[in-house]
């Protein structure tokens, strides 16, 4: 039995190792993939954004004005600024997450202290600490910084721990 040129190529296919198992090319590409998202990544150096999802318990609800939604707005872009703020100052400041207000405002301060610390917790593990503090001073310096913190911070403001005290 002689064999053509295509018997040839598929056993030379086979013999690479990309083409061992079914998955095999897949896992090459997707290792590959990984390393090129991974350096892509670390070239656009850290990123933060203030992204505020109004929970649907407080869409088009008005117990006063401003409405829940707008409440809920203000409240989490006070505290997410204020949390970059105090970390662009101290990288290890606990960021206050309570206030007192509607729901929907008590909500608002909670969640969105606690995203810009899950935020920049993520950024630390991904960048070293001096990049990611410049990069939150250079946040903290835009005037958007100290309009969105206005309605409950003067300055940034860490949070505030009770008992025990000299």
């Amino acid at each position: 039995m002689t064999e053509g040129p295509n018997t040839r190529m598929q056993r030379t296919r086979l013999r690479s190792p990309l083409m061992r198992s079914p998955l095999g090319a897949a896992k090459w590409l997707c290792v590959a993939g990984l390393v090129t998202l991974a350096t892509d990544c670390e070239a656009r150096g850290p990123q933060l954004a203030c992204r505020v999802i109004v929970p649907a318990a407080y869409r088009g609800v008005t117990i006063a004005e401003p409405s829940e939604d707008v409440r809920y707005t203000r409240s989490y872009e006070a505290f997410w600024w204020n949390c970059v703020s105090l970390r662009a100052a101290t990288p290890d400041a606990r960021c206050p997450f309570v206030c007192s207000g509607t729901p929907a405002e008590a909500q608002g301060c909670r969640d969105g202290a606690q995203a810009a610390e899950e935020g920049i917790s993520q950024l630390v593990r991904e960048h070293s600490v001096e990049r990611i503090q410049a990069y939150l001073r250079s946040l903290a310096s835009r005037p958007e910084a100290k309009d969105k913190m206005l309605p409950y911070f003067s300055t940034p403001t860490p949070e505030r721990l009770s008992g025990g005290g000299a």
